[in-house]
């Protein structure tokens, strides 16, 4: 990818979004499904679970865990680019379509838009990228990377915390501990329809696990692949 150099290119992170408040999870998870909603006893399931991870009734003031580090990696780009990154939620504030409009009144006409999942799919990245190219229309041209899951320095850094999270499980020198990679399934009607993107996120995951399993093999560790399976 090459670099934005002048005023009117722009660069864009895009990533899925995530309420500030735990009162947002309803109307957030109409926007995940496109509008059907949820029935209420996922919501609050999802809220629980949101809890979980440090999501209250009240804004932080830091921000979401998931808006927090992606404005985080803007601003270190920013320190090593010298210039604006933006960043765009596809289901939360701030939405794609706004910062995009935003980079088109600061004058932006060609960018270059990454989305921070890793490796490419249909019903992730591919919706990413249809909602920037929509609002991008014929006054923004968009340079869209679609994945990147094989980056070497992305492999080294997942390899690095791998081995201190496995010598933190480590009784002794000698335990062997086990990596199980696993990926979340898709609902059981949208199999039919996308029977060749299930193939292909099954196929980019068992990938991704082999990069990081062949970095780990100095230390001789077991690796696994565990897939719950488009619509299982």
């Amino acid at each position: 990818m090459t670099i934005p150099n002048s005023s009117s290119d722009g660069l864009i992170l895009l990533a899925h979004g995530t309420p500030n408040v735990l009162g947002e999870m309803d109307a957030y998870l109409k926007l995940v499904t496109g509008g059907r909603g949820v029935p209420p006893e996922v919501v609050h399931e999802l809220q629980e679970r949101y809890a979980q991870i440090g999501l209250g009734d009240e804004p932080s003031a830091e921000g979401p865990h998931l808006t927090r580090w992606t404005l985080r990696q803007a601003a270190l780009l920013e320190e090593r680019l010298g210039k604006t990154v933006y960043v765009g939620m596809r289901n939360w504030e701030p939405f794609i379509g706004d910062v995009v409009e935003k980079m088109k009144r600061d004058g932006i006409t060609q960018a270059k838009a990454i989305c921070l999942a890793p490796q490419n799919s249909r019903t992730s990245v591919g919706l990413h990228k249809r909602a920037i190219e929509e609002v991008a229309g014929d006054s923004m041209e968009v340079e869209f990377i679609s994945g990147w899951a094989d980056h070497p320095l992305l492999v080294k850094a997942f390899a690095q915390r791998t081995r201190a999270a496995l010598n933190k499980a480590r009784t002794s020198a000698e335990d062997k501990v086990a990596v199980l990679f696993t990926a979340h399934s898709v609902p059981t009607h949208t199999v039919s329809a996308i029977k060749q993107a299930c193939r292909v996120s099954r196929h980019a995951l068992v990938e991704r696990a082999g990069f990081l399993c062949r970095r780990l093999q100095a230390d001789r560790e077991a690796c696994g692949v565990g897939i719950t399976g488009c619509g299982k």
